[in-house]
């Protein structure tokens, strides 16, 4: 845990202790997070992942992991795994603005609202924005032009042009 504390841009904890079992990481620059969840009764073990941003990034990460889960050692680092699994290197919360990793939600702008965090990301590839469950319905609820489905939001909204899709996970 420590190293992925000291070499990653862990959003959530704000401030991860030894005893923290689950975090969400930074994956690329804005293109994905993952929400990791590590069994403590076998910490070396491939922990629980929840990639979550834009449908294609999601897709893309996900076959990575389906391929390559052999390569899960139990002898490396949760780190070094992850980077093995998904081939890819985490960006540094050090060497990044908090600028460069938009996970605040489009809708109200913040990043926790009473205690929630953006759960649901838009699925359409020009966006991949995060958004509160909680503001989707409430901007859904305001809105003459939307229409809403079992499976999927749909929001015609002006800050992006057009449709932008939300999709429940």
């Amino acid at each position: 845990v420590d190293e992925i504390n000291e070499k990653t841009w862990v959003f959530e904890p704000e401030k991860p202790t030894r005893s923290t079992t689950a975090c969400r990481i930074a994956l690329r620059n804005n293109d994905a997070l993952i929400n990791i969840e590590v069994d403590v009764r076998h910490p070396t073990a491939l922990p629980e992942c929840c990639l979550l941003r834009g449908d294609h990034m999601v897709k893309f990460l996900g076959i990575k992991l389906c391929r390559n889960i052999h390569l899960w050692d139990p002898e490396n680092s949760l780190l070094q795994n992850l980077k093995n699994v998904l081939e890819i290197d985490f960006p540094v919360h050090d060497i990044l603005e908090e600028s460069d990793l938009s996970t605040d939600c489009e809708i109200c702008y913040a990043y926790q609202l009473d205690s929630a965090i953006p759960n649901q990301v838009c699925d359409n590839s020009h966006c991949g924005q995060p958004f509160h469950q909680i503001c989707l319905y409430e901007s859904l609820r305001g809105l003459l032009t939307s229409r809403q489905s079992i499976i999927t939001l749909d929001i015609h909204s002006h800050f992006w042009g057009g449709d932008c899709l939300g999709k429940k996970r």
